[in-house]
C-alpha cells in the first residue's frame, strides 16, 4: 500500500505476472491474491512466503517524527526482514529483493566525489543504521543457502502519489509564497518511481543482478533551486525564490 509498492503492483499486474500482496489493512492495490498481515507482530512468515519464486521486500518504518526510538526502527526494518529471508530460505525462494535507502551511505558527500557502492556505509540515523543492519543480515543468511539476493539502495524517489520531504516542497511551491532557497548550489541525486519500479522487476529476475548491490538514480543531479523551478513548470506557476546567506538559512 505504499507509496512505491502500489505503482510496482499495478506494473506487475499490468504485465500479467502472478503475484500475492501483503500490507498491514487494506488492499490499496486490488491485488488477487492478498493477506493481510502486519510483519511485525506475525512470528512466522511461512504461509505468507509459501509457493512464492521472488519476494520483494518494500516493508519498513521511515521518515517517522513522532518519535526517533532507535528500537522500533530496527523491529520494523532488521527484524522483519530477518524473519522474512529466513523464511524465503525455508521455502526455497530463488531470489530476494530488498529495498533498501541511500541513506545506509549517509546524509551527504562531496560533489565531486560521487558515493559507489564500495563505500564503506556511514548511516547517521536510526532509519539508515536499521536499513544496514537489514542488508547485513540478508546477506549473511544468503551466504549459506541457495537463495539468491538483490539490494537496492535508491536515491530520493519522486513522482504520482509522493510523500515526505518532497510533498512538502511541491506543496510549498503551490502556495506561491516566496522561497528563501535561491542561493543554494547543492546538487541531489533523484529517481522517478517508473524508473525504480522498472528496475525492481528487472532485479527479481536478471542473472546478472544476483547477489548484488545497486544504487539508483536517474543520473541527472538537481539543485533544489532547479526542483523548484521544475516543480513550478509542472504546476503551470512561477516560482518566486530569493536568497539568504546560507548561515542564516542554516
Amino acid at each position: 500500500n505504499g507509496f512505491i509498492g502500489q505503482h510496482l503492483s499495478r506494473e506487475l499486474q499490468r504485465h500479467e505476472i502472478q503475484i500475492r500482496g501483503t500490507a498491514r489493512s487494506s488492499n490499496g492495490s486490488n491485488i488477487k491474491d492478498f493477506v493481510e498481515c502486519d510483519l511485525e507482530q506475525v512470528l512466522s512468515v511461512d504461509k505468507l512466503v509459501m509457493g512464492c519464486d521472488t519476494i520483494i521486500h518494500l516493508a519498513g518504518r521511515a521518515h517517522r517524527k513522532d518519535d526517533g526510538a532507535r528500537e522500533k526502527y530496527f523491529s520494523a526494518n532488521e527484524d522483519v526482514t530477518r524473519r522474512l529471508i529466513d523464511s524465503a530460505i525455508r521455502q526455497g525462494v530463488k531470489r530476494f529483493v530488498y529495498l533498501s535507502s541511500i541513506k545506509v551511505n549517509g546524509e551527504s558527500n562531496d560533489p565531486s566525489t560521487p558515493i559507489k557502492v564500495t563505500d564503506t556505509p556511514k548511516p547517521l540515523d536510526n532509519y539508515g543504521a536499521s536499513k544496514l543492519a537489514a542488508e547485513e543480515c540478508i546477506k549473511r543468511a544468503c551466504a549459506q543457502s541457495e537463495t539468491e539476493y538483490v539490494i537496492i539502495r535508491p536515491t530520493l524517489v519522486y513522482g504520482k502519489g509522493v510523500r515526505a520531504n518532497f510533498d512538502s516542497l511541491i506543496k510549498l511551491v503551490k502556495t506561491g509564497l516566496p522561497i528563501p532557497l535561491k542561493g543554494l548550489r547543492n546538487k541531489r541525486s533523484m529517481i522517478g518511481v517508473n524508473n525504480l519500479v522498472d528496475l525492481i522487476i528487472t532485479a527479481s529476475t536478471d542473472p546478472a543482478a544476483k547477489n548484488n548491490i545497486f544504487l539508483a538514480s536517474d543520473g541527472d543531479d538537481l539543485s533544489t533551486p532547479e526542483m523548484i523551478d521544475l516543480i513550478a513548470k509542472a504546476l503551470d506557476k512561477k516560482a518566486h525564490t530569493f536568497a539568504l546567506p546560507l548561515a542564516l538559512l542554516r
